[in-house]
C-alpha cells in the first residue's frame, strides 16, 4: 500500500482501592512460583526514591517489600506491537487460515490490519460472498487471538479508473457492515476511517474534494455513520490531524483532557494513522505545520496511533524514529512496509527496542506485601508499575486480584474498582494500593497472589492472548494469562 500525498473492579464486599497515578518520568512462571521474588533492590536503582518516582515509596511497618527483574524480551501483548497487512480485493480469495494467524503469532504479533477493497461495488450493495468473508475473517481472529486494525476502501492505486464511491452508496455499505462490526468488536483494536480515496485514505477521491475544495459536510456524515456503525469504545482513525481539526472545527488548543478521555464523545474517538511516518519533514503531508505537529502530540496522548513507514527520507533514522514513537504514543506498525526503513533499524540497531516499546510495556518493580496474611482478614498489597512503552493502552481493560489455589483454581477472584490501566501513561510510575479480602473458609496450604488484566469482553475475557503481561521474568502464567506477584501460607 502506498501513500504519497503532498499538501495538506468492586464485586466482594469490604474492598478498598486507592489508585494513585505520577507522572514523573525515571530514569515464566506459569504456575509462578513467585521465583522472581527478591528483597534486594536492584542494582540500577530503578526502583527509586521518591524524588525521583514522585511518589512515596517508604516501606511501611508490617510489610515486607519484593523486587522484580524487567525482562528485554518484545512481549506479545494484546492491540499492540508490529501488525501484517493482509488484504482482499471485493469477494475474491480466501479468509485467514489458523495455520496463518498461528505463524504470525509465532513471530510475535497480536495485530493484523486487514484491508478489504470493493471496486466492484462502487454502484451497488454489498453482496453475500463479501459479507461472509469479513465474518470469517473475524471468527478466525477471535479463535486465534488476534485483533484487527480494520480498513475498507474500493481503490489501491491512483490509476484506478474510480476512486470511491458516492456517499450514499458508502453509507448503505456501512449499514450492511454495523451487525459485523458490533458482532465482532471485540476483535476490532480500532478502524482507520477508509472508505475515500486510493487506500482509503482521504486523499485522491472522485466525490469527495481534496485541500482548498474538500467537502468537509460530506466527510462528517461519513465519520458519523462509521463512528455509529462501531461500539463507543472503538476508535477511528483519520489519516492526519488536520482532518480532525476540520471535522470538529476546533483549534489546536483543543487537544483532549484527561477528564475528557475515554468517553463516547466524537472528540474522544477520533485517533490517527499515519502512513508516511518520517518519510520528509512533513510526513508527505501528512502535517502542514509545527503546530499541528503539537497538536497531535497532546492529543495522541488518550488515542490510538499507528500506521506505517513509506520511504526512506533524513528523519527516519532510528534516533529520530524512536523520538517521534514516543513523542506522538505510537501503538502499531506495519512490518511489511516499508522494507528498506525497517531494515535500517536493523542495521542501526534500534529495531529490538521498537518491537519492545511499541504501545504499552508494563514492568512491575516492586510489590509491597503484608507479612502475616490471616483466613477472614483483609489483605494488603502495593505494587509499583512503570510504563516503558511509547503510549498506554487505549480501548477498556478490566483489572483483577486473584487469588489461586495450589491445582490452580480460583480461591478468590476482586474486581479492583477504579484501575483503569488506559491512564498508565508513557514513561509514568503508578502506585496502585490494593486489598485483597480472604475468605474464611479456605483449606489451609500456600497461595499464589496475581494481578490479571483481562479483556471485558465476554467473548473473550477467559483467553490468555487476551490479557496484558507484565515486562518481567518469573511472573507470567501463560495457562491463566495472569501475573503472578507471589505466594503467601495460610
Amino acid at each position: 500500500m502506498k501513500n504519497f500525498y503532498m499538501p495538506f473492579f468492586l464485586g466482594v464486599a469490604g474492598l478498598a482501592l486507592i489508585l494513585a497515578c505520577c507522572t514523573a518520568s525515571p530514569a515464566d512462571a506459569d504456575g509462578g512460583s513467585a521465583s522472581g521474588v527478591d528483597t534486594t533492590p536492584p542494582a540500577n536503582g530503578d526502583s527509586g526514591d521518591n524524588a525521583s518516582l514522585g511518589v512515596d515509596t517508604t516501606l511501611q511497618e508490617g510489610f515486607q517489600r519484593i523486587y522484580f527483574r524487567a525482562s528485554d524480551e518484545a512481549i506479545r501483548n494484546p492491540e499492540r506491537g508490529f501488525f501484517s497487512h493482509l488484504e482482499w480485493n471485493n469477494a475474491a480469495g480466501s479468509p485467514m487460515s489458523s495455520a496463518t494467524l498461528q505463524s504470525l503469532k509465532n513471530q510475535g504479533l497480536s495485530l493484523v490490519l486487514n484491508i478489504y477493497y470493493m471496486s466492484d461495488y462502487v454502484a451497488k450493495p454489498l453482496d453475500a460472498p463479501l459479507l461472509t468473508l469479513v465474518e470469517d475473517n473475524m471468527k478466525a481472529l477471535r479463535a486465534n487471538g488476534f485483533k484487527t486494525i480494520l480498513r475498507f476502501a474500493y481503490s489501491r492505486s491512483e490509476s484506478a479508473a474510480v476512486y470511491d464511491a458516492p456517499i450514499e452508496v458508502v453509507l448503505g455499505h456501512l449499514q450492511q457492515l454495523k451487525p459485523l462490526l458490533q458482532a465482532y468488536a471485540d476483535v476490532i483494536a480500532a478502524m482507520e476511517a477508509g472508505f475515500i480515496g486510493v487506500w482509503g485514505e482521504w486523499f485522491y477521491t472522485n466525490h469527495y474534494g481534496s485541500g482548498a475544495f474538500m467537502n468537509v459536510a460530506m466527510r462528517s456524515r461519513l465519520v458519523d455513520s462509521l463512528l455509529n456503525a462501531l461500539p463507543p469504545e472503538r476508535m477511528l482513525c483519520l489519516r492526519t490531524p488536520g482532518y480532525k481539526l476540520k471535522l470538529l472545527n476546533i483549534s489546536y488548543a483543543d487537544t483532549l483532557t484527561q477528564s475528557e478521555a475515554y468517553s463516547a464523545s466524537k472528540k474522544a474517538r477520533l485517533a490517527y494513522h499515519n502512513d508516511c511516518f518520517l518519510a520528509s519533514s512533513n510526513d508527505m503531508g501528512t502535517f502542514f505545520s509545527d503546530m499541528e505537529r503539537t497538536y497531535n502530540k497532546a492529543d495522541a496522548r488518550y488515542l490510538v496511533m499507528g500506521g506505517e513507514t513509506c520511504a526512506t527520507s533524513e528523519y527516519s533514522s532510528c534516533i529520530n524514529a524512536l523520538t517521534q514513537m514516543r513523542d506522538y504514543h505510537w501503538s502499531y506498525l506495519n512490518k511489511d512496509y516499508h522494507q528498506a526503513v525497517l531494515g535500517s533499524w536493523i542495521a542501526q540497531g534500534c529495531m529490538d527496542e521498537v518491537k519492545a516499546k511499541l504501545g504499552y510495556r508494563f514492568e512491575l518493580r516492586y510489590v509491597d506485601k503484608q507479612v502475616a496474611a490471616k483466613k477472614g482478614d483483609t489483605y494488603s498489597i502495593k505494587c509499583l508499575i512503570y510504563n516503558s512503552g511509547f503510549a498506554a493502552p487505549y480501548n477498556p481493560r478490566d483489572a483483577y486480584l486473584l487469588l489461586l489455589a495450589s491445582d490452580g483454581s480460583e480461591a478468590q477472584r476482586v474486581k479492583l474498582a477504579n484501575v483503569d490501566p488506559r491512564f498508565w501513561m508513557s514513561n509514568t510510575f503508578q502506585l496502585v494500593n490494593m486489598s485483597l479480602p480472604i475468605p474464611s473458609g479456605l483449606s489451609a496450604g500456600s497461595y499464589k497472589v496475581a494481578l490479571y488484566l483481562p479483556d471485558p469482553k465476554p467473548t473473550i475475557a477467559d483467553m490468555p492472548d487476551y490479557a496484558i503481561r507484565f515486562a518481567n521474568h518469573d511472573v507470567w502464567s501463560a495457562e491463566k494469562g495472569c501475573n503472578v506477584l507471589f505466594t503467601i501460607t495460610l
